[in-house]
């Protein structure tokens, strides 16, 4: 997928990295850089697609990289 997290030891110096970088051009692509936030909860519900990339068969399944 292409993304990372970076620890910054303040506000004020991810505040920095994130208004200094976000938009730039790095090896031929755009970075969107921005703060990381919680995973939101969504329950699984069988038949359905929603948080799935394997299709809503109702089993549950793992990518591999």
């Amino acid at each position: 997928r292409g993304f990372g997290f970076v620890d910054m030891s303040t506000k004020l110096e991810a505040e920095a990295a994130i208004s200094t970088l976000n938009g730039k051009e790095f090896m031929g692509l755009v970075l969107n850089v921005k703060e990381a936030q919680p995973k939101s909860y969504r329950p699984f519900i069988p038949g359905s697609s929603q948080g799935s990339d394997w299709g809503g068969n109702g089993r549950s399944y793992k990518k591999r990289f």
